[in-house]
C-alpha cells in the first residue's frame, strides 16, 4: 500500500532529451550556414575556372545541410517528446506531471495493468497503455539505460499498486523470525528502546527483550555517524519537479544556439574583413562546440539526481505490512521512528536500511535486496563527478577559444 499523502517519482529522467538536444543544436545552425553559403564555399574550393564542378559542390552542399537540417529539427521533436516528467502516486490516482501528458490523472480502479507495457520499438523502449493499437496512450519513451530502469521499475509498481486496489494483491509475508509479537492480538510490533511498546491496533502494551533494545541503540548510534548520507537522501526526496528540470533544459538550449549564432556572426565578420583563416576558423568553430559540450555535461550531472531518485525510490524505499505501516523492504519486518528527521531507518531484525516516505507496492529484485543507501549516493557521485569534470575541460576550452577571438577581433 502507500500512504494518503502523494510520491513524486520520475518518469521521463530527462537524459535522453539533453542528449538529443545536444545533437540537435550541434548541427541545426552549421547546417543552416552550410545550406545559405553553398555557392560562396563552392567557388572558394574550386575556384572560378570550373563553373561545373563548383555548381556539383553546391548543389552537395544544399543537399546534405538540407538533409542535416531535417535529421536535426527531428531530433528536436524527439527531444521534446522525451522532456523530463513525473508522476504523482497517491492512494487514488496516479497523476502526470510535466511532459506530454502533463495534468492527465488515471484513478486506479481505471488502470488495467495488463494493458500497461514496456517495449523495444526501432531501438526505442516505450511505455504505453492499451490495447497494442496504433491508439495506444504513449506515456514513455526512451533510448537511455538509466532511463529504461527506471521505466521498467515505474511499470512493475504500477502493475502492482492496480493489482492491490481490486483484491488482487499476493498475501503479504509472514514475519521474519525473532519479530516483536503483540502479546494479546498478534500483530508485529516496531520496537522502541523502552521496557515495553503498546500495540497499535489493540494498544495492550508488551515487553521490549533487551536484546532488541541493544540493537535499537546500536542502530541509532550507526545512523548518527551516518548524517550525511542521510542528508543526501532528504535533498534527493526535496528534489526539483520535472517541469522545473523541463525549464532548465529550455535556458540551456537558448545558450548552446546563442554560442553558435555569435560564432557565425564572427566568421561573417571575418569574411567581409578578408581576415578569415584557418586557424580562426578552428577558433570559431571549437567556441560554440566547447559551450555546447560543457552545457551538455553540466545539466547531465544535475540530472543524475532524478536518476538516482528512481533508484533509492524503487530499490530503498521501505515496504509496508497489511495494515499500511512502514516494514523492512528486505524482510517485512515492522519498521520503528527514524532517528530526528533523518527519512532513513535501520531494520532492528535485519539491520537492513529503508528510505521512508515512498511505501509504494512494487515487485522486488536481488538488486534491491542487496543495495545499500551508500551505494547508491555513490552511483549519483561519480555520474556528477564525471559530468562535472567533462564540463569543466569543456568550459575551459570555450573560454581559451573567446579570448582567442577577442583577442584577434
Amino acid at each position: 500500500m502507500i500512504r494518503t499523502g502523494r510520491v513524486r517519482l520520475p518518469l521521463q529522467v530527462g537524459t535522453s532529451a539533453l542528449m538529443l538536444l545536444a545533437k540537435a543544436l550541434a548541427m541545426l545552425v552549421p547546417s543552416f550556414v552550410l545550406v545559405m553559403l553553398a555557392p560562396i564555399l563552392a567557388l572558394a574550393i574550386v575556384g572560378t575556372r570550373n563553373v561545373g564542378l563548383a555548381q556539383v559542390f553546391q548543389y552537395a552542399f544544399w543537399i546534405g545541410g538540407s538533409v542535416a537540417i531535417g535529421r536535426a529539427l527531428r531530433l528536436l521533436g524527439a527531444a521534446y517528446r522525451r522532456r523530463p516528467s513525473d508522476v504523482l502516486l497517491d492512494g487514488e490516482s496516479v497523476r502526470f506531471d510535466g511532459g506530454r501528458h502533463h495534468g492527465f490523472e488515471l484513478g486506479w480502479r481505471d488502470v488495467q495493468p495488463a494493458t500497461w507495457s514496456l517495449a523495444e520499438v526501432k531501438g526505442v523502449h516505450v511505455l504505453a497503455t492499451g490495447s497494442g493499437s496504433e491508439t495506444d496512450l504513449v506515456l514513455a519513451e526512451t533510448h537511455a539505460a538509466t532511463e529504461r530502469r527506471s521505466l521498467g521499475d515505474l511499470l512493475t509498481s504500477i502493475r502492482a499498486i492496480a493489482r492491490a486496489k481490486v483484491g488482487d494483491e499476493p498475501a503479504p509475508p509472514p514475519p521474519p523470525p525473532g519479530v516483536l509479537l503483540c502479546a494479546r492480538c498478534g500483530a508485529p510490533l516496531a520496537p522502541e528502546d523502552g521496557a515495553a511498546v503498546a500495540c497499535v491496533y489493540c494498544h495492550f502494551a508488551t515487553a521490549v527483550p533487551d536484546v532488541l533494545r541493544a540493537r535499537i541503540r546500536t542502530g541509532r548510534e550507526e545512523a548518527a555517524r551516518r548524517t550525511a548520507s542521510a542528508e543526501a537522501v532528504t535533498r534527493l526526496l526535496d528534489q526539483r519537479s520535472a517541469p522545473s528540470a523541463a525549464r532548465l533544459l529550455v535556458s540551456a538550449s537558448v545558450v548552446m544556439l546563442g554560442s553558435w549564432l555569435v560564432s557565425f556572426g564572427a566568421v561573417f565578420v571575418n569574411l567581409w574583413n578578408g581576415d578569415l583563416d584557418v586557424e580562426r576558423s578552428v577558433v570559431l568553430l571549437a567556441f560554440p562546440l566547447a559551450v555546447v559540450l560543457a552545457l551538455f555535461c553540466a545539466i547531465r550531472a544535475l540530472l543524475a539526481n532524478r536518476s538516482a531518485l528512481s533508484l533509492v525510490a524503487f530499490h530503498l524505499g521501505a515496504g509496508a505490512t497489511a495494515r499500511g505501516t512502514p516494514a523492512c523492504r528486505r524482510c517485512a519486518g515492522p519498521l520503528g521512528a527514524p532517528s530526528g528527521a533523518s527519512p532513513v531507518v535501520g531494520c532492528v531484525y535485519c539491520g537492513t536500511e529503508n528510505v521512508l516516505g515512498l511505501e509504494i507496492v512494487r515487485g522486488r529484485s536481488v538488486e534491491e535486496e542487496h543495495l545499500t543507501i551508500e551505494a547508491a549516493l555513490a552511483r549519483r557521485r561519480a555520474d556528477r563527478a564525471g559530468a562535472w569534470a567533462l564540463a569543466g575541460a569543456a568550459a575551459v576550452l570555450g573560454a581559451v577559444a573567446a579570448i582567442l577571438l577577442a583577442g584577434g577581433a
